[in-house]
């Protein structure tokens, strides 16, 4: 239960050090967000948002399949567009 807390907590800094332009240290404690829960869905749909705008597209699109194997049913909608965005950035990348 304290890794779950632990996990949720360092996601949240991370959405919020995000929404201040702090990506690379959003992606630091995203990682160690996934060190702790590597199935933590959240913490992989931000890294690939991260990971995209940076550039690093098949990164991106990894992590946008590991937010959609393990996001749940109320995460439904997001999981559509994590979808959406792996498709477009995986044509980017050919086969």
């Amino acid at each position: 239960a304290a890794d779950a807390r632990n996990v949720e907590s360092l996601t949240n800094l991370a959405v919020v050090m995000l929404e201040t332009e702090r990506a690379e240290d959003a992606a630091t404690l995203l990682r160690e967000a996934l060190a702790i829960d590597p199935k933590h869905a959240a913490s992989h749909y931000n890294l690939a948002l991260i990971l995209e705008r940076r550039g690093e597209i098949q990164a991106a699109v990894q992590h946008y399949r590991r937010f959609i194997d393990n996001s749940g049913s109320d995460q439904a909608a997001l999981a559509g567009e994590a979808r959406r965005r792996a498709a477009a950035l995986s044509e980017k990348i050919g086969p």
